[in-house]
């Protein structure tokens, strides 16, 4: 902090003191937002998300932004710092390259990796190639070092805007449920929801849209000085208006209501976040095929779109009337973060989180088959009976028939495995090996390379937990569903009780990505989310148990404890390792920069 925002800090806050007669809680916080946009526009880089060949960059649509809010409690020494992008999901190599860059600048603090959150709206018009998991670059055409640096500047940008805005502010918060005549999301995935015994019996196919949760939660800064400050919105519905035909950049959904709340507020920085969004879609899934139809009609006229805008002024009205509550609840904030790095591959699940049974792990990362079949609404993907054929002749062969590969698949129970992401092997063989000599996948033969010892997805993730006042924002890398987020949310209320916690959020597609996270009831049926959950039926009971592990953690006040999770910036830059790696993917004006 500089020596001119302590002075305003103790101006502000002894103004703010003074103004307790008239019922105002002091200000103990500096708070400050900004943005930047992310230049990612190359031609012909495929999008991330459908996996569809044609779906790739060739119109620039709007800019695409990474919004940052920085907070700051001086009398404590505690820091938060959340970003938003427009972008599909976010990878371990652009965080801890912003983490390396923003170490670099002069005059800024240190800022750890447990105090940085970085999320990801999941549009699935942003272009991708930016990861360093193999797998995720071979739907986009390969790594592309100018798509990564976009992303990266963009987010630093918005970091350092953010800093430079801190200011002392009041921090308020507050819930909003969508009313139920709203058509702004439904469940894709009703058939696997109605399998949980928390489900309403009452929902059916014909009330899809009551079977998700639609509270939006709000977060709020309030500067002293009257300047706009910062909004953030959490609530549940996948970025996926714009179809898989589509070549234009668009932020879709989330990125049309933070834009249209900006430009109703002037000075606004307003974020409109995933939360619990896994079997969530904006398109319409349900038993009136009329209304089916119609919403089909309405996407294919210009690729979605129009829809996107429609649904994200849908998300910003609702945004609107939370943030018109009479008062929102003002936060006495007290900053705590915590970040821990955890295998998920065979891990260990609390037995009071299965039923009681002892002696059950997670399994190492896999796709099933019915990952490669998309979902109904928002991107089908390959023919049901082409997929089976594929994987019953391919189980049928010596590879499978192993003390090792019939412990792999018995792990994963109802699963059938088609890509081993832990060994890197597609139906069993590597790639270079044999998908990659067929002319339909040569986006796998530009990166076998890249697929050797290395895992096609990483198998130890990123778990992070920030508290602020009574709100806690679970950091998770992935997407989540409905119900798997609310056991989820559950297990972190329980385990802060003691610090005050009234609230928890899931914030997804942060710091990483491994796919979804489902309850074992919906992955018995193996829908698309099911065949996306990698680590087998009992990874929402690992990651219950990783953030309950966080939680206590968070819970020590110890110099010690703190100092073990402050885990400092890379001392190396991951961007130049990244690149020698991909180095043939790289653009020539970026090949050599130092």
């Amino acid at each position: 902090m500089t020596l001119w925002q302590t002075l305003l800090f103790i101006l502000a806050t002894l103004h703010a003191g003074a103004g307790n007669a008239h019922g105002e809680a002091p200000c103990e916080l500096l708070a400050g937002s900004g943005k930047a946009p992310m230049a990612v526009h190359f031609q012909e880089v495929g999008m991330y998300g459908y996996g569809r060949p044609g779906n790739v960059v060739r119109e620039e649509g709007a800019p695409l932004y990474a919004r940052a809010l920085w907070l700051e409690q001086p009398s404590h020494g505690g820091r938060f710092l959340f970003v938003s992008c427009e972008l599909a999901f976010i990878t371990r190599n652009v965080k801890d390259t912003v983490l390396h860059r923003l170490g670099q600048e002069a005059g800024l603090p240190t800022i750890t990796e447990a105090a940085l959150m970085l999320t990801a709206t999941h549009t699935h018009a942003a272009p991708g190639g930016f990861a360093s998991d193999a797998l995720f670059n071979v739907s986009t055409g390969g790594y592309h070092c100018g798509v990564f640096e976009g992303v990266v500047k963009g987010i630093v940008a918005a970091i350092l805007a953010a800093h430079s805005d801190l200011r002392p502010s009041h921090l308020l918060w507050g819930e909003h449920r969508v009313e139920d005549d709203v058509p702004v999301a439904w469940n894709r995935a009703i058939n696997a929801h109605l399998r949980n015994p928390e489900a309403d019996p009452g929902i059916d196919a014909c009330r899809t849209h009551l079977a998700l949760d639609r509270t939006m939660v709000g977060l709020r800064t309030k500067p002293v000085d009257a300047s706009a400050g910062c909004s953030i919105h959490w609530f549940g519905v996948h970025a996926t208006c714009v179809d898989n035909r589509n070549t234009r950049i668009s932020g879709d959904n989330k990125g049309h209501a933070s834009a249209l709340m900006e430009q109703r507020h002037p000075g606004l920085v307003a974020m409109h976040v995933q939360a619990k969004a896994g079997d969530v879609s904006p398109n319409y899934h349900g038993a009136d095929r009329g209304l089916r139809r119609r919403s089909a009609r309405y996407r294919r006229k210009d690729h979605g779109h129009a829809h996107a805008a429609d649904n994200g002024a849908l998300q910003a009205d609702a945004a609107e009337r939370l943030l018109a509550r009479s008062p929102l609840d003002t936060l006495a904030p007290s900053i705590r973060t915590v970040l821990l790095h955890v295998p998920m591959d065979r891990m260990p699940v609390d037995a009071d989180l299965v039923g009681g049974r002892e002696g059950l792990t997670t399994a190492p990362g896999c796709y099933g088959v019915a990952f490669t079949q998309g979902t109904p609404v928002d991107g089908k993907g390959a023919p049901r009976w082409l997929l089976d054929l594929a994987w019953t002749f391919s189980f049928r062969r010596e590879r499978y028939q192993g003390p090792e590969a019939r412990e792999l698949i018995a792990a994963h129970g109802p699963k059938r495995i088609a890509i081993n992401a832990q060994a890197g092997t597609i139906l069993g063989e590597k790639p270079d090996r044999s998908l990659s000599a067929k002319a339909s996948f040569p986006d796998v033969k530009r990166q076998a390379a890249h697929m050797g010892s290395e895992p096609l997805v990483q198998q130890t993730v990123p778990v992070q937990l920030a508290v602020v006042g009574p709100i806690a924002v679970v950091g998770l890398p992935g997407e989540i569903t409905t119900v798997a987020g609310q056991r989820l949310e559950n297990v972190v209320m329980d385990a802060l009780a003691p610090l005050g916690v009234k609230r928890v959020v899931i914030s997804s597609y942060a710091n990483a990505y491994i796919g979804y996270v489902t309850t074992p009831e919906e992955y018995a049926v193996q829908t698309y989310e099911g065949g996306h959950t990698l680590f087998g039926p009992w990874e929402l009971a690992g990651f219950q148990t990783a953030y309950r592990g966080a939680a206590r953690q968070l819970l020590s006040d110890t110099a010690e404890a703190a100092k073990q999770r402050a885990v400092a910036p890379p001392s190396h830059d991951p961007e130049l390792l990244l690149r020698r790696s991909f180095k043939g993917s790289c653009p020539p004006a970026l090949q050599d920069r130092p």
